[in-house]
């Protein structure tokens, strides 16, 4: 439409096909890459919105190697678990005053 043309040659690409290619091409990689879990980059290293997934060994690795970022998230991971704890303890209290305490266990 504005004679621009996108290409995508990697879209179709999975997390393995890319880190079989550049095993293939023989890039080294930052050794953070070696931690396990799905780490990919510490290029968003104070954003907590995948914590679950593989955060453990980040926040090792980031204590470990990169304690100056580590002190600066510290802030904000207290933060966001003050946040998570007192919205799940509302959620909590809700389902508490609905449901018999029987029916409100996890289970």
């Amino acid at each position: 439409m504005t004679g621009v043309e996108v290409q995508h040659p990697l879209w179709d690409w999975t997390h393995d096909d890319v880190f079989a290619y550049l095993r293939s091409e023989g890039v080294e990689l930052p050794a953070h890459y070696a931690i396990g879990g799905r780490i990919d980059s510490l290029d968003c290293w104070s954003c907590t919105a995948h914590l679950p997934y593989g955060g453990a060994e980040r926040l090792a690795w980031m204590k470990e190697n990169t304690p100056d970022l580590f002190r600066a998230l510290l802030p904000r991971l207290v933060h966001v678990r003050n946040a998570a704890v007192a919205e799940l303890l509302e959620v909590d209290g809700i389902v508490r005053a609905v449901l018999p305490l029987e029916e409100a266990q996890p289970g």
